[in-house]
């Protein structure tokens, strides 16, 4: 439990710095890879101005983040 959280809390700072800037204004959707100490998560990343969201698996739990820049929030869902 402890591990998942270091790597949420290293997803949802890294978001707080990438994002900080401006955006562009297109769509696209991507694959991911995030390697950490830990090891590899493999996911799915969608992009609209102003809005993102990544889907990623670790250890066989899906995770989804949900970015709106507009709104400055974040949303960490662990299903």
């Amino acid at each position: 439990m402890a591990k998942k959280l270091l790597v949420i809390l290293s997803i949802v700072l890294w978001f707080g710095t990438a994002f900080s800037g401006t955006t562009p204004n297109v769509e696209y959707s991507a694959d991911s890879v995030m390697e950490t100490a830990d090891g590899v998560m493999k996911g799915r990343v969608y992009v609209a101005p102003g809005k993102e969201r990544r889907e990623y698996d670790q250890d066989g739990e899906p995770m989804v983040m949900i970015v709106r820049n507009d709104k400055k929030v974040t949303w960490m869902l662990m299903l």
